[in-house]
Parts: C-alpha cells; structure tokens; sequence
C-alpha cells in the first residue's frame, strides 16, 4: 500500500510512493464490497487484445489506449496477515479472468490511497490444487506417470457406467436408450475403464468423444 507502478505489481516503474497505508480494520471495512459480480478495469500490462495487439505491448511501446471493464466474479476476499509495515496478506476465492493487480488498485482507491501487488499464488485452479503440483525440475521420463492426474478427475460431471451390451453398441458409434437427464456425461467401459464423455438427449444416450 502506498505505491502504484505502470504495472500495478512491484516489477513495472514506481512512479509513485509514500502514500497513506491504512489499517487492518480499514481495508478489513472495505473488503465486503468487493465480493460478488463486479466490473473490473484490466490493468494496461495485460494479454488483453487491442485491435489485434496485445496491452502488454502497446504499454510498452508508449501507446496510450483505453481498456473497457469486464465482468468478473469475487467469492471470497480474507485479509491474512499484515507481513510489513506496508504490506499484507490475502486469500481471495475468485472466478476466472480475475485481475489481482487490478483488484488490489481498486482495493487501495476505496480507501483513497493506492497499492500495487507484491507476490501471487495461485493455490488451486479447478481441481488442480498446488498441494499435489510438482516443480518442473524434479519432472523426468522415469516418474512422469507418477504425477499425471487421470483425465477423469478433473471432468465436473456425473459418471456412467453401461452394460456389456449397451457398451458395445455405444463404443461402435450408435446409441441405447436412456433415462439419464440430457446433458454430458462420463462415460466408462463395462469393465470400469474411463472412456471418454457421452451426451444423453430425447431419451438416447451417445459417445461423443473419446478421452481414454
């Protein structure tokens, strides 16, 4: 708190510094306000496509353009700690396209200050959890397997498991009867192996890709 850059994070110029550093209860008052539907200005150091150039880009190059906000979804904002005089920590819940930069900016600016951001985390996307993430380097043919997380996991749907008879039409292209809801399902053989995804329609159920 108590600095911006061109960037909003501590890697772009500074430009400016010595600003006010509010309490922990002052930012804690605020937070509430940042949850829910919101339209969120993307910082101009971003990969959002202007004209068929990238913001990152024309920011570098000197131009100046306007980012229109976008519709992003707030869950959860918890204010952690306070780790320097300046700085704190949060754990933020929040749905896709989110701009912390520009979350912290916006944060700073209810409170009539300003902040740029320090370090991110990205601690779990989907199923994907950094508890079970793997760096790079410890990564080699002989443990890759080790690692992989089964395709199937990470699919949000509900499973479904055909006969020997119904698999064998299914798996060949055609489709069975069906009184499964319409929607997309997983789909496995009629020994317990995942398949692929199946649609089920009108009555019918039908394989649509094959994942396996």
């Amino acid at each position: 708190f108590g600095a911006d850059s061109d960037t909003l994070d501590t890697t772009g110029n500074i430009f400016r510094r010595g600003e006010r550093i509010p309490s922990a209860e002052e930012i804690g008052s605020v937070l509430g306000n940042f949850i829910g539907d919101l339209d969120q200005i993307p910082p101009r150091f971003s990969a959002k496509n202007i004209n068929g150039k990238r913001g990152y880009i024309l920011a570098r190059e000197g131009v100046e353009f306007e980012l229109p906000p976008k519709k992003v979804k707030i869950y959860s904002i918890k204010l952690l700690e306070q780790t320097r005089a300046d700085e704190f920590c949060f754990e933020i819940e929040c749905g896709g396209g989110t701009y912390i930069r520009s979350l912290a900016r916006d944060i700073a600016a209810s409170l009539n200050t300003c902040a740029i951001m320090s370090g991110l985390v990205r601690t779990q996307s989907g199923v994907f959890d950094i508890k079970n993430s793997v760096k790079t380097d410890e990564l080699n043919v002989g443990n890759l397997q080790d690692y992989l997380i089964p395709t199937e996991s990470v699919l949000d749907m509900q499973s479904v498991y055909p006969s020997e008879a119904e698999a064998k039409r299914l798996f060949n292209g055609l489709t069975v009867e069906s009184g499964l809801a319409d929607g997309t399902y997983k789909i496995f053989t009629a020994d317990g192996e995942f398949y692929g995804l199946a649609q089920a329609g009108k009555g019918f159920l039908k394989v649509v890709t094959k994942l396996c």
